[in-house]
């Protein structure tokens, strides 16, 4: 099957990498080869990286919280960092581990649900295919870097990279269907944080 009708797998990723420096494609990621276990690592640090940021697909947005039978938010093992939202962005909470944590009484007790914006973590193949795709080339040019110095990078993957970056970039921006008046922050505290 043709790589474009199917959504790109690990395995595929570390081979985009492996081909940058030329090498020969894997047949595993179990290889015990030591470039495919480098490229492997550093698709996952990069996948990580990249989703800091915080992007449309990898954050749920105005998530209703409740609190468990002990008053806890027991926040998902996947969450990178939070914020408050819609009537509750004024509450001053914080992340602590997998709870959170209550900065205005000093606890991790909350008497109500909180609304929460969730930027969480996911693995290489739950990402759009733009994403990895930017992952993939970024782990061709690192690695290209890591083996042969910077001042070797191959030309076309330098500008594949910056093209993946747009795509990227021009993806989150049709997706997240931003608005100028209603994304403003200044707007938003203007109209009493409706949505």
């Amino acid at each position: 099957m043709p790589y474009y009708n199917t959504p790109m797998t690990k395995l595929e990723a570390v081979n985009v990498a492996l081909r940058g420096l030329g090498q020969e494609e894997a047949t595993s990621l179990d290889d015990n080869w030591p470039d495919v276990q480098q490229a492997s690592k550093l698709i996952d640090d990069l996948t990580r990286q990249l989703q800091i940021r915080g992007w449309h697909w990898n954050t749920d947005e105005n998530k209703l919280m409740t609190p468990d039978n002990n008053g806890e938010i027991i926040l998902p093992n996947n969450t990178i960092s939070i914020d408050t939202s819609s009537y509750d962005r004024w509450l001053n909470v914080k992340q602590r581990g997998t709870k959170l944590y209550n900065a205005e009484t000093n606890s991790y007790v909350f008497d109500r649900p909180v609304r929460l914006d969730l930027v969480l973590l996911f693995n290489f193949t739950d990402m759009p295919l733009v994403a990895k795709d930017y992952v993939a080339t970024m782990a061709a040019v690192q690695l290209q870097q890591n083996m042969l110095g910077a001042d070797n990078v191959d030309k076309y993957l330098k500008e594949r990279l910056v093209q993946c970056s747009v795509l990227l970039r021009q993806d989150e921006n049709r997706r997240a269907d931003r608005n100028t008046l209603t994304d403003n922050w200044h707007t938003y505290s203007i109209l009493g944080g409706r949505r």
